[in-house]
């Protein structure tokens, strides 16, 4: 069964952990772009983000152009 609080739980770590990158890395956008992946795969295999992550990637992609297409 659906656990939406786990599912939040996971959203907000993966929140947290890209608004830290983004003010604390360099404006070298291949840093940037390869923590943000190392991110979204590590919480990706940790949790159950079928709810949340389409929409949040979708924000980031608009954030972050720099960002390959997926």
């Amino acid at each position: 069964m659906f656990d939406i609080s786990r599912s939040e739980r996971s959203r907000g770590r993966f929140m947290s952990e890209i608004k830290e990158i983004f003010r604390n890395q360099s404006n070298d956008k291949a840093v940037r772009s390869s923590s943000v992946l190392s991110v979204v795969l590590r919480i990706g295999e940790q949790s159950d983000i079928d709810s949340w992550f389409p929409s949040v990637v979708r924000r980031l992609v608009s954030l972050c152009p720099d960002l390959p297409p997926p």
